[in-house]
């Protein structure tokens, strides 16, 4: 037969510290030190605890739990990287440093997990609303950000800034890079703007344009920029005297270099045999080895076969008279009081 001790306590030597044995288990009456493995089949409970100072590692096998919207789980020595629950919202505090997060994909997802909100996949493109971010309509080597469906209405991303803003938008079967404030949409390259979208459009900087250099080329030329477009309406002069009859008739459009001028012009009674000049061109003509740019009257009661020809580096046309005999100017004598209607074409540098 096995012997046995039966006792109610066992109290220590120094009488400071007791253990009582009843018939649910012994009761610890000081501090207790294990310097071996303690097994508990059961629950081990634990009262008006403040602190408990582990040397290695705590397993909890089911959860941790604070029960209750006042306590936090703090990590580091001072405590500085905080996760708690405070009845209305879920915290988690990194006061010092940077809050790293490493795993192959990143998710956030609602309660239950029926929905993800935001996923981050392996190679680093980011979803909203999108748990396998496609970008290979773009390109088969890339990435980025992919906004999918994120409301009935329309997806787009919202930049802000004072009190203006852009947006990157999708909605139905349109695309659009939108702002809702009175501000302009402003492209740069390597900080240079290079265009702007103002209240009347497209505008370019000075010396800016449409490039149309990836066209084919003739064997001559010397530039693909498109970097002008102007309409508006011009005064013609009669050799620098005022004529008559040039009100709402005289208009120009100029698009890049090339110039198109109607008019019409009745000439005041003049003397002269100087040659006569329509001058006041809306822009100066290009300089030429030769008088080269011309037009046509479309009607005029002076002589017949006349026409004009731009003086080259001026403002200012001749009207030229051809014949059997060859070609001349018109001086002034002769197209006094003459009424005179016509386009001219030139280039300008203007």
């Amino acid at each position: 037969m096995a012997s046995e001790i039966r006792t109610n306590s066992i109290t220590s030597r120094t009488g400071l510290s007791t253990i009582s044995l009843t018939s649910t288990g012994p009761v610890f009456a000081g501090i207790a030190t294990f310097t071996g493995s303690i097994g508990v089949a059961g629950t081990l409970t634990y009262e008006d605890v403040t602190n408990i100072d582990s040397v290695g590692v705590i397993t909890a096998r089911s959860h941790l739990q604070i029960p209750n919207d006042t306590g936090e789980l703090k990590l580091g020595a001072s405590g500085d990287f905080r996760l708690f629950h405070n009845g209305t919202s879920n915290k988690i505090i990194a006061q010092n440093g940077e809050l790293l997060v490493q795993c192959n994909t990143y998710s956030i997802r609602n309660e239950n997990g029926s929905s993800t909100y935001l996923n981050i996949d392996s190679s680093g493109n980011v979803g909203v609303k999108e748990t396998t971010p496609d970008f290979s309509g773009f390109g088969s080597n890339g990435g980025g950000i992919e906004l999918d469906d994120v409301n009935s209405g329309f997806t787009a991303l919202k930049v802000s800034h004072g009190a203006a803003d852009m947006y990157l938008a999708s909605a139905g079967s349109a695309a659009f890079i939108s702002t809702r404030t009175n501000h302009d949409i402003i492209v740069e390259k390597n900080s240079t703007e290079v265009a702007r979208f103002t209240d009347n459009g497209l505008k370019v900087p000075s010396g800016k344009g449409i490039d149309f250099s990836s066209t084919g080329d003739a064997g001559g030329m010397t530039s693909e920029l498109l970097d002008d477009y102007e309409e508006g309406s011009w005064t013609p002069t009669a050799h620098g005297y005022t004529g008559s009859n040039t009100s709402n008739n005289c208009h120009y459009t100029k698009i890049g270099r090339l110039v198109t001028a109607t008019f019409r012009i009745t000439w005041p009674s003049l003397t002269s045999s100087t040659s006569a000049e329509i001058r006041g061109l809306p822009f100066t003509c290009i300089s030429t080895g030769q008088y080269v740019f011309g037009g046509a009257f479309s009607e005029t009661n002076d002589n017949d076969n006349l026409s004009m020809i731009v003086k080259s580096g001026s403002t200012s046309m001749l009207i030229l008279r051809c014949t059997s005999s060859g070609v001349d100017t018109q001086n002034i004598n002769e197209v006094s009081t003459k009424d005179f209607r016509g386009t001219i074409s030139y280039f300008t540098d203007s």
